[in-house]
């Protein structure tokens, strides 16, 4: 019963850091970058996201939060602006990972409950069970970055093609998953459609990468472009969850962002590029996972963990400047 409490808990958010490690002389190890690291992350699998203002954090518990499950860190709503990016279509798979521990002898993971190779698809799935200072060190490995948590929101919610700040927030960003047009009829999608959550992979684990493509969008707004789903007409057509082209921002595994965790750091943000506080005791998580309760499946929520723990929900995606 202890373990599944812990599991049940971290789908909203944890400070507790369990399966842990001294690992803090890994913050100076060199990793000597790829020669060509589109031999790991194909050059096709990076997407530009243009910087401009969003808002960021809760804003409408209309749209952004229909069961009124919003946490106090994630207030107040403010405006950000973050400069243009490129950022990895995919979370970073166990496949790619792996070569990057076979190529440089970093430390293998424990293997996950679903074994390497144990499916056909299973090297296909996202990284598990690394900690913070390897997602920085593959990162370096690939020539990228962890994202930070102003950019991983910026990008969940559609980043520049976001018809408005206020717009397309429930769920995935880039919507309609609580679309609202200008006459304000709304269009929603169940979550079954978009994201592996609690409900569909709750006893399977985190799922190929880039499956969830039944919630796809449309990188514009005209109305004439749509899917009929449950009678209801949804701008929705394409080959991706998201409108930049990201698969997986909600759900699958969280992701480890760059950032120092702070839960009143919204109150006191900056506006242009935030990094977060200067220090902590816990890294940044966004996008919950295959064990999440649909409830909590939301861009703005929060979370953190050591940056020494491992959890076999927890995983990352990559960022890199233009």
């Amino acid at each position: 019963m202890t373990t599944i409490m812990v599991v049940f808990l971290q789908c909203k958010k944890s400070d507790k850091a369990v399966n842990t490690e001294d690992c803090s002389s890994l913050s100076n190890v060199n990793v000597a970058p790829l020669a060509d690291p589109s031999t790991v992350i194909p050059s096709a699998d990076w997407l530009t996201v243009t910087g401009a203002t969003f808002t960021m954090g809760t804003f409408s518990s209309t749209r952004d939060d229909l069961k009124k499950s919003f946490m106090p860190d994630e207030l107040p709503a403010h405006d950000v602006t973050v400069n243009s990016f490129k950022i990895s279509k995919y979370q970073v798979t166990m496949g790619q990972y792996l070569k990057f521990c076979d190529a440089t002898g970093w430390p293998r993971p424990v293997e996950p409950t679903f074994k390497w190779g144990k499916t056909a698809d299973s090297l296909a799935r996202p990284i598990v069970n690394v900690s913070w200072y390897d997602a920085n060190a593959f990162a370096k490995w690939v020539g990228a970055r962890l994202p930070t948590e102003a950019e991983w929101e910026f990008a969940a919610r559609g980043g520049s093609y976001m018809p408005t700040a206020k717009l397309d927030t429930f769920y995935l960003s880039g919507g309609p998953y609580a679309y609202s047009s200008a006459i304000e009829k709304r269009a929603t999608i169940g979550l079954n459609e978009l994201a592996w959550y609690k409900d569909n992979a709750g006893t399977t684990g985190p799922q190929k990468v880039g499956t969830k493509e039944s919630g796809a969008v449309i990188k514009n707004d005209n109305a004439a472009l749509y899917t009929t789903i449950n009678g209801v007409k949804v701008y929705n057509n394409g080959t991706a969850d998201n409108r930049l082209g990201t698969f997986d921002m909600i759900g699958n595994v969280w992701e480890w962002c760059s950032d120092w965790y702070g839960k009143d750091y919204y109150q006191n943000s900056v506006k242009d590029n935030p990094l977060g506080p200067v220090s902590g005791s816990t890294r940044v998580i966004r996008g919950q996972a295959w064990n999440t309760f649909k409830e909590y499946c939301r861009i703005a929520n929060r979370g953190s963990f050591s940056p020494c723990s491992k959890y076999e929900y927890v995983g990352f995606r990559l960022v890199k400047d233009n």
